[in-house]
């Protein structure tokens, strides 16, 4: 029996805290989760890893990354000790690479809040391996955009997500890094809804934000 296809998804991960108070978008990861084939893994492209070239995560297993300040301190001890999957980011280097886009491997990257807020509802168990590939938002996203186009064909049982957040559209207006953000979104692919939204929210609303604009809760 060949591997389910599975779509690319658009996660509005919100705040950190919605890792302690998930709510309706809690509620409809997980939902989604429940309706989804298992995924044999995750290629989440987060807003809040930024690098000058593309860069894919690519530990054994993944430390937990509490890129935010000023949180409750029950924040601070989640972890999500999900697998990575070495082969699999030197798949997507070699992917890019293909495509004219030079990328390396740190194998040392953990998750940021952008992947485990999310996954750790989703998949709670962190047994889905998981790795990162890093954003340019200085310019065209078409890496990230390449990436999860070009993902459906290569590897159709591996899901694609862009975990995306509203909060950092005013620190990079003021370090003039949003052109070419946000990135058109692969055709196809599936919205999933923001917090306190009605309706799902496209992706192309939602800003990246940068590990060197960390969260704050004031």
């Amino acid at each position: 029996m060949p591997d389910p296809k599975l779509p690319s998804l658009f996660v509005s991960h919100g705040a950190p805290t919605l890792a302690l108070d998930a709510g309706e978008t809690g509620a409809a990861w997980q939902n989604l989760a429940r309706e989804l084939p298992r995924p044999k893994a995750v290629l989440c492209v987060s807003a809040h890893w930024t690098t000058a070239a593309p860069t894919v995560s690519g530990p054994i297993r993944n430390d937990t990354i509490h890129d935010f300040h000023g949180f409750p301190a029950p924040l601070y001890q989640i972890t999500y000790p999900a697998p990575g999957d070495p082969a699999l980011a030197a798949r997507v280097a070699r992917l890019l690479s293909g495509a004219g886009m030079t990328a390396s491997i740190d194998r040392a990257r953990g998750l940021d809040h952008g992947a485990w807020v999310p996954l750790r509802l989703m998949y709670p168990k962190a047994d889905v391996p998981t790795i990162q590939l890093s954003v340019q938002p200085g310019r065209e996203s078409h890496c990230a955009r390449k990436a999860c186009s070009s993902w459906a064909a290569a590897a159709p049982s591996i899901i694609c997500a862009r975990s995306l957040g509203r909060v950092a559209r005013r620190r990079l207006g003021r370090r003039g890094l949003t052109s070419g953000w946000p990135p058109r979104s692969p055709k196809g692919a599936r919205p999933i809804c923001s917090i306190g939204a009605a309706r799902p929210m496209r992706a192309r609303r939602s800003p990246p934000t940068s590990t060197s604009c960390r969260c704050s809760s004031r």
